[in-house]
């Protein structure tokens, strides 16, 4: 019961994590964000660093690719 709760934690974070991605997507077509490279650059650094997240998750714990 105890490893359904965990799982079911881990799931629910990925949705959340995915979630943030989209938002941070969605900035990047903002005109105040194309009118500035750093921010796109850091924009894009995050949404990198998040996927990453992301796939190591999925990875370890054995989660199926859930809502991507």
């Amino acid at each position: 019961m105890s490893q359904t709760f965990r799982r079911k934690r881990i799931e629910d974070y990925i949705l959340k994590l995915r979630r943030r991605v989209r938002t941070l997507e969605k900035q990047l077509s903002k005109n105040y964000v194309q009118d500035s490279e750093p921010l796109k650059l850091i924009i894009r650094g995050e949404i990198k660093a998040i996927t990453q997240i992301i796939d190591e998750l999925e990875d370890n714990f054995s989660v199926n690719q859930l809502g991507g």
